[in-house]
Protein backbone atom coordinates (compact mmCIF):
# COMPACT_ATOMS: atom_id res chain seq x y z
CA UNK A 1 0.00 0.00 0.00
CA UNK A 2 1.26 3.75 -0.65
CA UNK A 3 0.84 3.62 3.90
CA UNK A 4 3.52 0.94 3.72
CA UNK A 5 5.60 1.92 0.95
CA UNK A 6 5.96 6.22 2.35
CA UNK A 7 6.58 4.82 5.53
CA UNK A 8 10.20 3.25 4.60
CA UNK A 9 13.28 5.00 5.92
CA UNK A 10 14.72 7.77 3.77
CA UNK A 11 18.76 7.22 2.69
CA UNK A 12 20.99 8.61 5.84
CA UNK A 13 22.20 11.60 4.69
CA UNK A 14 26.05 12.36 5.13
CA UNK A 15 25.68 16.17 6.04
CA UNK A 16 29.31 16.49 8.50
CA UNK A 17 30.46 18.57 5.53
CA UNK A 18 27.74 21.01 4.69
CA UNK A 19 28.76 24.45 3.78
CA UNK A 20 28.15 27.26 6.44
CA UNK A 21 26.29 30.69 5.53
CA UNK A 22 23.58 32.92 5.44
CA UNK A 23 19.94 32.08 3.82
CA UNK A 24 18.65 34.23 0.41
CA UNK A 25 17.39 37.59 1.09
CA UNK A 26 14.91 39.63 -0.59
CA UNK A 27 13.59 42.51 1.10
CA UNK A 28 10.16 42.50 -1.14
CA UNK A 29 9.23 39.01 0.60
CA UNK A 30 5.86 38.95 2.67
CA UNK A 31 6.45 40.08 6.53
CA UNK A 32 6.25 37.04 9.31
CA UNK A 33 6.68 37.78 12.80
CA UNK A 34 6.25 33.96 14.24
CA UNK A 35 4.50 31.08 13.66
CA UNK A 36 2.29 28.95 15.42
CA UNK A 37 1.75 24.75 15.28
CA UNK A 38 -0.38 23.37 13.02
CA UNK A 39 -1.90 20.63 14.97
CA UNK A 40 -4.22 18.87 12.18
CA UNK A 41 -1.48 17.94 10.39
CA UNK A 42 -1.00 14.74 11.68
CA UNK A 43 -0.27 10.90 10.73
CA UNK A 44 -4.03 9.97 12.35
CA UNK A 45 -6.19 12.99 10.81
CA UNK A 46 -4.80 12.39 7.44
CA UNK A 47 -4.54 8.96 7.52
CA UNK A 48 -8.42 9.37 7.98
CA UNK A 49 -9.17 11.31 5.25
CA UNK A 50 -7.10 9.57 2.67
CA UNK A 51 -8.22 6.45 3.82
CA UNK A 52 -9.28 4.87 1.31
CA UNK A 53 -6.31 5.79 -1.13
CA UNK A 54 -3.35 5.19 1.24
CA UNK A 55 -5.21 1.86 2.23
CA UNK A 56 -5.37 0.54 -1.63
CA UNK A 57 -4.24 -2.78 -2.70
CA UNK A 58 -0.29 -1.02 -4.83
CA UNK A 59 0.97 -4.40 -6.87
CA UNK A 60 3.99 -2.58 -8.51
CA UNK A 61 5.22 0.11 -6.57
CA UNK A 62 8.67 1.98 -7.71
CA UNK A 63 11.63 0.60 -5.61
CA UNK A 64 14.13 2.90 -5.66
CA UNK A 65 17.88 1.34 -5.41
CA UNK A 66 19.59 2.05 -2.41
CA UNK A 67 23.46 1.17 -3.28
CA UNK A 68 26.02 3.11 -4.23
CA UNK A 69 29.33 4.12 -2.43
CA UNK A 70 29.52 6.48 0.60
CA UNK A 71 29.86 9.34 -1.66
CA UNK A 72 26.43 9.24 -3.47
CA UNK A 73 25.01 10.46 0.25
CA UNK A 74 27.92 12.96 1.24
CA UNK A 75 26.62 16.20 0.62
CA UNK A 76 28.05 19.56 0.53
CA UNK A 77 25.32 22.15 -0.02
CA UNK A 78 21.35 22.41 -1.13
CA UNK A 79 22.37 21.60 -5.34
CA UNK A 80 24.05 17.86 -4.18
CA UNK A 81 21.20 17.67 -1.74
CA UNK A 82 18.50 18.20 -4.37
CA UNK A 83 19.94 15.76 -7.39
CA UNK A 84 21.97 13.17 -5.23
CA UNK A 85 18.92 13.10 -2.81
CA UNK A 86 15.81 14.43 -3.42
CA UNK A 87 15.64 13.48 -7.19
CA UNK A 88 16.70 10.05 -6.67
CA UNK A 89 15.25 8.83 -3.84
CA UNK A 90 11.97 11.20 -2.55
CA UNK A 91 10.33 12.32 -5.42
CA UNK A 92 10.51 9.64 -7.33
CA UNK A 93 8.75 7.21 -5.40
CA UNK A 94 6.22 10.28 -4.38
CA UNK A 95 5.50 10.86 -7.74
CA UNK A 96 4.85 7.01 -8.13
CA UNK A 97 2.84 7.02 -5.50
CA UNK A 98 0.64 10.17 -6.87
CA UNK A 99 -0.14 8.30 -9.73
CA UNK A 100 -1.37 5.18 -8.24
CA UNK A 101 -3.63 7.39 -6.11
CA UNK A 102 -5.03 8.81 -9.53
CA UNK A 103 -5.84 5.48 -10.62
CA UNK A 104 -7.55 4.34 -7.17
CA UNK A 105 -9.63 8.06 -7.37
CA UNK A 106 -10.79 6.70 -10.99
CA UNK A 107 -9.33 10.04 -12.47
CA UNK A 108 -8.25 10.89 -15.87
CA UNK A 109 -4.33 11.14 -17.04
CA UNK A 110 -5.48 15.24 -16.92
CA UNK A 111 -5.48 15.10 -13.05
CA UNK A 112 -2.02 13.38 -12.30
CA UNK A 113 -0.30 15.45 -10.18
CA UNK A 114 3.60 15.63 -9.99
CA UNK A 115 6.34 16.82 -8.12
CA UNK A 116 9.47 18.04 -10.22
CA UNK A 117 11.76 21.20 -10.50
CA UNK A 118 10.52 25.15 -11.37
CA UNK A 119 11.74 25.69 -15.28
CA UNK A 120 8.34 23.79 -16.57
CA UNK A 121 5.82 26.57 -14.48
CA UNK A 122 4.02 29.91 -15.55
CA UNK A 123 6.64 32.78 -14.49
CA UNK A 124 8.32 35.83 -16.09
CA UNK A 125 11.97 35.23 -17.42
CA UNK A 126 13.62 37.93 -14.98
CA UNK A 127 17.03 35.74 -13.87
CA UNK A 128 15.76 36.44 -10.19
CA UNK A 129 16.27 32.68 -9.04
CA UNK A 130 14.94 34.31 -5.21
CA UNK A 131 11.60 34.82 -7.00
CA UNK A 132 10.72 31.35 -7.98
CA UNK A 133 10.34 27.90 -5.92
CA UNK A 134 12.88 25.18 -6.66
CA UNK A 135 10.02 22.50 -6.55
CA UNK A 136 6.23 22.43 -8.73
CA UNK A 137 3.91 20.52 -8.41
CA UNK A 138 1.94 19.97 -11.47
CA UNK A 139 -0.94 18.57 -13.34
CA UNK A 140 -1.25 18.40 -17.40
CA UNK A 141 -5.16 19.77 -17.04
CA UNK A 142 -3.97 22.85 -15.57
CA UNK A 143 -1.46 24.32 -17.54
CA UNK A 144 -1.07 27.94 -19.26
CA UNK A 145 -2.99 28.29 -23.00
CA UNK A 146 -2.93 31.25 -25.19
CA UNK A 147 -4.23 31.56 -29.13
CA UNK A 148 -0.95 32.00 -31.57
CA UNK A 149 -1.35 34.45 -34.35
CA UNK A 150 -3.50 32.01 -36.02
CA UNK A 151 -6.07 31.55 -33.51
CA UNK A 152 -4.88 27.90 -32.38
CA UNK A 153 -4.85 27.49 -28.74
CA UNK A 154 -1.06 26.47 -27.64
CA UNK A 155 -0.48 25.24 -24.26
CA UNK A 156 2.04 27.17 -22.46
CA UNK A 157 3.87 26.01 -18.92
CA UNK A 158 1.98 24.23 -16.16
CA UNK A 159 0.93 26.40 -13.20
CA UNK A 160 2.43 25.76 -9.71
CA UNK A 161 0.18 24.30 -7.67
CA UNK A 162 2.26 23.95 -4.37
CA UNK A 163 5.41 25.22 -3.78
CA UNK A 164 8.54 24.46 -2.24
CA UNK A 165 11.53 25.10 -1.10
CA UNK A 166 15.03 23.41 -0.31
CA UNK A 167 17.43 24.44 2.30
CA UNK A 168 20.40 22.98 4.42
CA UNK A 169 20.29 22.35 7.78
CA UNK A 170 23.68 23.85 8.32
CA UNK A 171 21.83 27.15 6.95
CA UNK A 172 17.86 26.51 8.43
CA UNK A 173 16.17 24.87 10.81
CA UNK A 174 13.00 24.91 12.45
CA UNK A 175 14.93 25.71 16.05
CA UNK A 176 16.19 28.85 15.43
CA UNK A 177 12.85 30.32 15.55
CA UNK A 178 13.71 29.55 19.34
CA UNK A 179 17.25 31.20 19.97
CA UNK A 180 16.93 34.52 21.78
CA UNK A 181 19.82 35.74 19.38
CA UNK A 182 18.82 38.09 17.01
CA UNK A 183 21.27 36.78 13.49
CA UNK A 184 18.95 32.95 14.42
CA UNK A 185 15.55 34.40 14.49
CA UNK A 186 16.66 36.35 11.21
CA UNK A 187 17.98 33.53 9.52
CA UNK A 188 14.66 31.27 10.57
CA UNK A 189 12.72 33.99 8.84
CA UNK A 190 14.04 34.94 5.94
CA UNK A 191 13.24 31.25 4.38
CA UNK A 192 9.09 31.43 5.74
CA UNK A 193 9.00 35.02 4.17
CA UNK A 194 10.47 33.63 0.58
CA UNK A 195 8.03 30.62 0.80
CA UNK A 196 4.59 32.55 1.86
CA UNK A 197 5.83 35.42 -1.28
CA UNK A 198 5.80 32.03 -3.31
CA UNK A 199 1.97 31.15 -1.87
CA UNK A 200 0.66 34.73 -2.11
CA UNK A 201 2.02 35.18 -5.69
CA UNK A 202 0.65 31.42 -7.06
CA UNK A 203 -2.71 32.02 -4.28
CA UNK A 204 -1.83 28.88 -3.11
CA UNK A 205 -2.49 27.86 0.52
CA UNK A 206 0.41 25.41 1.23
CA UNK A 207 3.89 25.42 0.99
CA UNK A 208 6.83 23.55 2.73
CA UNK A 209 10.95 23.84 2.97
CA UNK A 210 12.70 20.48 2.79
CA UNK A 211 16.07 19.82 4.54
CA UNK A 212 18.32 17.06 5.16
CA UNK A 213 16.87 16.75 8.57
CA UNK A 214 12.98 17.99 8.36
CA UNK A 215 10.17 18.64 6.23
CA UNK A 216 8.64 21.81 7.25
CA UNK A 217 4.77 22.14 5.75
CA UNK A 218 2.53 25.11 6.04
CA UNK A 219 -0.50 26.61 5.11
CA UNK A 220 -0.94 30.21 4.93
CA UNK A 221 -3.85 32.35 5.22
CA UNK A 222 -4.59 36.45 4.83
CA UNK A 223 -4.89 38.65 7.77
CA UNK A 224 -8.78 40.04 7.56
CA UNK A 225 -8.35 43.85 6.92
CA UNK A 226 -12.06 45.38 7.34
CA UNK A 227 -14.91 44.29 6.74
CA UNK A 228 -15.32 44.04 3.22
CA UNK A 229 -13.13 41.28 2.77
CA UNK A 230 -15.35 38.49 4.62
CA UNK A 231 -18.35 39.92 3.19
CA UNK A 232 -17.73 39.54 -0.32
CA UNK A 233 -16.78 35.67 0.03
CA UNK A 234 -19.46 33.43 -0.89
CA UNK A 235 -21.24 31.72 2.05
CA UNK A 236 -21.31 28.04 2.15
CA UNK A 237 -22.49 25.30 5.18
CA UNK A 238 -19.75 23.41 6.31
CA UNK A 239 -20.19 20.20 8.55
CA UNK A 240 -17.46 18.00 10.90
CA UNK A 241 -16.66 14.88 8.99
CA UNK A 242 -18.06 13.08 12.76
CA UNK A 243 -21.66 14.89 12.20
CA UNK A 244 -21.62 14.33 7.78
CA UNK A 245 -22.19 10.70 8.77
CA UNK A 246 -25.33 11.33 10.87
CA UNK A 247 -26.47 13.64 7.85
CA UNK A 248 -26.51 10.01 6.21
CA UNK A 249 -28.47 8.09 8.69
CA UNK A 250 -31.64 7.50 9.56
CA UNK A 251 -32.45 10.60 12.03
CA UNK A 252 -35.34 9.04 15.07
CA UNK A 253 -37.40 11.14 17.33
CA UNK A 254 -35.27 12.88 19.13
CA UNK A 255 -32.74 13.61 16.35
CA UNK A 256 -32.54 17.52 16.59
CA UNK A 257 -32.13 19.53 12.53
CA UNK A 258 -28.51 18.87 11.53
CA UNK A 259 -28.51 22.72 10.48
CA UNK A 260 -27.53 23.48 14.29
CA UNK A 261 -24.14 21.73 13.97
CA UNK A 262 -23.54 23.50 10.94
CA UNK A 263 -21.16 26.58 10.76
CA UNK A 264 -20.91 29.43 7.75
CA UNK A 265 -17.70 29.10 5.70
CA UNK A 266 -16.08 30.47 2.23
CA UNK A 267 -15.24 27.91 -0.02
CA UNK A 268 -13.58 28.99 -2.79
CA UNK A 269 -13.24 26.39 -6.61
CA UNK A 270 -9.82 25.17 -6.57
CA UNK A 271 -7.12 28.28 -6.97
CA UNK A 272 -5.38 29.45 -10.13
CA UNK A 273 -2.40 31.98 -10.19
CA UNK A 274 -2.45 35.61 -9.89
CA UNK A 275 -0.35 38.53 -9.59
CA UNK A 276 -1.06 39.95 -6.11
CA UNK A 277 -1.91 43.54 -6.60
CA UNK A 278 -2.29 44.08 -3.04
CA UNK A 279 2.04 43.65 -1.62
CA UNK A 280 0.81 45.29 1.62
CA UNK A 281 -1.95 43.05 2.45
CA UNK A 282 -1.03 41.19 6.05
CA UNK A 283 -0.72 37.36 6.67
CA UNK A 284 -1.35 35.73 9.36
CA UNK A 285 0.92 33.59 11.32
CA UNK A 286 1.97 30.53 9.26
CA UNK A 287 0.89 27.20 10.57
CA UNK A 288 3.37 24.61 10.81
CA UNK A 289 4.13 21.21 10.88
CA UNK A 290 7.60 19.21 11.08
CA UNK A 291 8.46 15.89 10.24
CA UNK A 292 12.11 14.29 11.18
CA UNK A 293 13.92 13.29 7.68
CA UNK A 294 14.78 10.47 10.10
CA UNK A 295 10.96 9.14 11.01
CA UNK A 296 10.15 6.05 9.12
CA UNK A 297 7.90 2.75 10.07
CA UNK A 298 4.25 2.01 11.20
CA UNK A 299 2.20 4.57 12.18
CA UNK A 300 4.34 7.32 11.55
CA UNK A 301 4.28 10.33 9.58
CA UNK A 302 7.38 10.42 7.43
CA UNK A 303 8.94 12.82 4.90
CA UNK A 304 7.60 10.79 1.76
CA UNK A 305 3.80 10.48 3.51
CA UNK A 306 3.72 14.06 4.13
CA UNK A 307 4.56 15.41 1.08
CA UNK A 308 2.23 13.45 -0.55
CA UNK A 309 -0.39 14.27 1.49
CA UNK A 310 0.57 17.59 1.07
CA UNK A 311 0.36 17.26 -2.81
CA UNK A 312 -3.42 15.37 -2.44
CA UNK A 313 -4.95 18.58 -0.53
CA UNK A 314 -3.04 20.97 -2.78
CA UNK A 315 -3.59 19.43 -5.99
CA UNK A 316 -7.24 17.91 -5.52
CA UNK A 317 -8.85 19.91 -2.71
CA UNK A 318 -9.59 23.31 -2.60
CA UNK A 319 -6.14 25.45 -2.04
CA UNK A 320 -6.80 28.92 -2.66
CA UNK A 321 -5.54 31.92 0.04
CA UNK A 322 -8.01 33.03 2.02
CA UNK A 323 -8.82 34.43 5.64
CA UNK A 324 -9.63 31.15 7.58
CA UNK A 325 -10.69 27.12 6.99
CA UNK A 326 -12.58 24.88 7.96
CA UNK A 327 -11.04 21.57 9.88
CA UNK A 328 -9.09 19.30 7.59
CA UNK A 329 -11.30 16.52 8.20
CA UNK A 330 -14.89 18.08 7.43
CA UNK A 331 -17.37 18.70 4.83
CA UNK A 332 -18.64 21.63 2.31
CA UNK A 333 -22.65 21.10 2.08
CA UNK A 334 -22.60 22.57 -1.51
CA UNK A 335 -26.67 23.12 -2.03
CA UNK A 336 -30.04 22.22 -1.12
CA UNK A 337 -29.74 18.74 -2.27
CA UNK A 338 -27.96 17.50 0.19
CA UNK A 339 -24.59 17.41 -1.61
CA UNK A 340 -21.48 17.28 -0.13
CA UNK A 341 -17.81 17.97 -0.55
CA UNK A 342 -14.93 17.31 1.64
CA UNK A 343 -13.11 20.39 2.51
CA UNK A 344 -9.49 19.33 2.04
CA UNK A 345 -9.50 16.13 -0.17
CA UNK A 346 -12.11 17.58 -2.61
CA UNK A 347 -14.03 14.63 -3.32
Amino acid sequence: TILTELGAPNPVVDSTSLIQGSNTLNPVWKVVDGWSVWHEFNYKTLGSIFSHVVNAEWEDPLRVASGGGSLDYEIYDEDQFEHQILSRHTIPVVNDALLHANKVLGLTEQSVLHLGRRGRCTFEQTGDGREFPDWTLVSPGRRAQYRDDDGNCVFGRYHNLLPGDTKISSKWTPSLYASRAARNVEQWEWPVRQVLTYACNLNVRYGYIITDKHLVVFQFAREAVGPGLSAERDQRVVVPAATLALAHARPDSSSTDLSSTFQTLSISEPSAPYSDSHPTTDFQRPKYQVIEWSSSGEGVLTVKLALFYLCLMAGHGPSNIQVSYPRLNSWCRLDEDGTFRHNTSGR
